[in-house]
């Protein structure tokens, strides 16, 4: 045993007072050693002393071994205290019962001392290494249920970053937009992020952006980004140098290797256009009022980070009252289907057509919702983002 180790505890119950004394004089330099000369005192001390080893006697008055050894097995505060007979009986039918009990080993009277002593040893340091590995155990579960709980509330943090409700009843009260949207994060952190801004009486900017990768860094940069969002909007009705502004700031806060994919948009309301530029972005889709078939956007362009500067290009779409504008993560079109294959952007596309087209506009992103859970394998292996802004008739 090592140096300042603490004794570990045999508990030895005998009815027979010289076998406690054999025993214990051959224990005692290892080990402490507590006794009980009966069963019912042997479950009381087991209960109280916490030993780390029974070695108990099957034949005894009252309570025999292998009652003893079922009770401790039942109670949840001895159940894991391992019992060795040391017995007399040395048939095969009293060994299956031993184990039947809950015993680990058996001793058979008349016993050899080193016998006796390698047994012990043997089986204590195979409880110490399962007491250790429990020790591990507890403390990885600690640790997991702290991480899980730092990672939730780093999930509802990323939530705050989102639009508020009175930001999106001002957006509707003021420009005739209805704008809903439906976020839910992945098991990890994710990169997804969502802003919309009133910049005037005539325009509204959107910008959705997908951060590469998952967890903490992922997380991180969303937050980076919305701090870098309030100090942005100096050419916010020019998409296109918005982006290439956006990328210049952004670029040299992404950890190598990382980069976004972004669509940002102004809605014209003066004009009934949506004027956007994209970064690798999944197309934008607008429905158009008395029609099935979304008109389909086009979301290429450099993701934000991948060069410190790149250039981007305006487009543009028509934006009538009665339109609605569908933006998507790409958790959308990359995730797995119950039927098999993934969905893919023309998967959402007949989905729209064939399904939700014709709903009044507040209602298709609740249908188009429930559509997706139906057919997708969750969980998600990303951060799943839709948003849908309606143009309400003046």
């Amino acid at each position: 045993m090592p140096a300042n180790s603490p004794l570990q505890t045999i508990l030895i119950v005998d009815d027979e007072i010289t076998n406690i004394k054999v025993l214990s004089a051959l224990l005692k330099d290892d080990q402490k050693i507590v006794f009980a000369t009966d069963g019912t005192t042997a479950l009381v001390r087991a209960e109280t002393k916490k030993p780390d080893l029974v070695l108990l006697d099957i034949m005894m008055p009252g309570l025999d071994g292998y009652q003893v050894c079922r009770k401790l097995k039942e109670n949840p505060l001895t159940a894991h205290i391992p019992v060795i007979f040391v017995t007399a009986k040395d048939q095969e039918q009293d060994e299956a019962d031993g184990f039947a009990a809950g015993a680990i080993d058996f001793i058979t009277k008349p016993f050899s001392p080193l016998l006796v002593k390698a047994r012990v040893r043997n089986h204590l340091n195979l409880i110490g290494q399962r007491n250790k590995l429990k020790l591990l155990s507890d403390e990885l579960e600690a640790y997991r249920q702290r991480v899980d709980l730092e990672l939730q509330s780093a999930r509802e943090t990323q939530s705050f970053l989102l639009p508020t409700e009175s930001t999106l009843n001002t957006i509707r009260l003021s420009h005739r937009l209805s704008v809903d949207s439906y976020f839910k994060p992945c098991s990890e952190l994710g990169g997804d992020y969502w802003t919309i801004r009133n910049l005037d009486d005539q325009y509204v900017a959107v910008l959705m952006a997908d951060f590469s990768g998952h967890g903490v860094n992922a997380a991180l940069n969303t937050f980076r980004l919305h701090a870098l969002l309030d100090n942005a909007y100096e050419q916010a009705d020019n998409p296109a140098a918005f982006l290439e502004q956006l990328n210049i700031r952004l670029s040299p806060l992404l950890p190598t290797g990382q980069y976004a994919t972004v669509f940002y948009g102004v809605i014209d309301r003066a004009n009934n256009l949506l004027r956007y530029s994209g970064a690798a972005t999944p197309s934008p889709l607008i429905i158009m009022p008395g029609t099935k078939m979304p008109v389909i956007g086009n979301g290429e362009g450099f993701p934000l980070g991948m060069f410190d500067e790149s250039d981007y290009e305006n487009r543009e779409l028509a934006f009538p009252p009665g339109a609605s504008l569908l933006l998507y993560s790409d958790a959308v079109t990359e995730a797995k289907l119950t039927e098999g294959g993934r969905f893919h952007e023309q998967g959402l596309i007949d989905l729209i057509s064939n399904s939700i087209a014709i709903l009044p506009g507040k209602e298709r992103l609740n249908a188009l919702i429930k559509l997706l859970n139906e057919q997708f394998i969750h969980p998600l292996a990303d951060d799943l983002t839709l948003v849908s802004i309606y143009r309400e008739n003046d």
